[in-house]
């Protein structure tokens, strides 16, 4: 079946429904006005509601592997169009989905040439609008300038821009609102005189060259202090603190010195001292030698403000069922 990726309907008890009130994204890349998504009224939540909960009393009834089955061949079905629903996404660029602020340690026995281009990644990707990407850099002392310089050097061959294009590798922020947070950052950064080791006038694009989208220039600020507002706050944009570290209960005490919990990562060639350090973080998840990214087979989830119960594994799967126990006396 032909289906129109331009044109957006409810889908309530497996009908199509549209609505007499519209709601429309923005492209961040254009600033250009997307799609018309209806609006749901009252009506149409309690359908939906009512709808499900009929649904729901066959459903359950569903063998287990039955309901795989179906499962799969819906991902069949989605996996069909994954090019229609790629540039839905990159149209819309970026879903800003759990608070994390999270760290990443870089130990003195690194490959800089390999780690440094890991690590610029790891917080730049999608413009750091990832609840995992790495919001601040801590690097031991013995290798930080040659290590910043790696970070710089590497950030400054990141090209921005529409995400639509094939050779880009940094996309705009997502939406307006968060721009003018990003914004925040770096007036905060220059009022305080903090060093910004890419570049002496970093650039926010759409005002020093004319042109629409919300973009902003990757940018590396070297050495801000512990209280300042980029390594305290989650900034979730591509700007970031680089600080030195000298010894492990520091960096471990300077890691866990926030209200967020989500997760971190540690580079290092030597797996005792990491996996030392690891088990002291206050984080949901911590990865050794890689970004932060989540496994569908392993649980994740957040500590402290870092969002409630997680998802993914057994315990995720677990977090969808009721139990039940059937106490049986003879």
């Amino acid at each position: 079946m032909a289906i129109d990726f331009s044109t957006f309907n409810n889908i309530i008890d497996g009908d199509r429904r549209s609505a007499k009130h519209f709601y429309y994204g923005i492209d961040p890349s254009t600033e250009e006005r997307l799609w018309d998504v209806p609006v749901a009224t009252e009506a149409d939540v309690e359908d939906a509601v009512n709808a499900a909960q009929r649904a729901f009393s066959s459903w359950s009834h569903v063998a287990f592997e039955d309901r795989c089955n179906l499962v799969k061949k819906y991902a069949e079905a989605f996996l069909s169009h994954e090019k229609e629903m790629m540039y839905l996404l990159q149209r819309e660029t970026g879903k800003p989905r759990r608070g994390g602020n999270d760290a990443a340690i870089v130990c003195p026995d690194v490959d800089m040439k390999v780690t440094a281009p890991a690590v610029v990644l790891a917080a730049f990707k999608n413009s750091g609008q990832i609840c995992v990407a790495s919001k601040r850099i801590y690097v031991h002392q013995s290798i930080y300038k040659a290590f910043l310089a790696e970070m710089v050097s590497f950030t400054k061959g990141l090209k921005v821009g529409n995400p639509l294009v094939a050779d880009v590798d940094i996309g705009p922020i997502q939406n307006s609102m968060q721009y003018v947070k990003v914004q925040s950052f770096f007036a905060d950064c220059k009022e305080n005189g903090y060093r910004i080791a890419t570049d002496a006038h970093p650039r926010i694009l759409n005002d020093s060259t004319g042109r629409k989208g919300y973009f902003i220039t990757p940018t590396i600020i070297d050495n801000p202090p512990n209280r300042s507002k980029l390594v305290t706050e989650e900034q979730f944009g591509p700007i970031i603190p680089v600080q030195p570290w000298s010894e492990e209960s520091e960096v471990i005490a300077r890691t866990n010195d926030t209200n967020m919990g989500l997760g971190a990562c540690i580079w290092s060639r030597d797996m005792e001292m990491a996996e030392r350090i690891a088990i002291q973080l206050q984080v949901g998840s911590v990865y050794i030698n890689s970004p932060l990214r989540p496994d569908w087979r392993v649980y994740f989830s957040g500590h402290k403000e870092s969002g409630v119960g997680g998802e993914r594994g057994l315990q995720g799967l677990l977090s969808y069922c009721n139990a039940q126990a059937v106490h049986i006396y003879k």
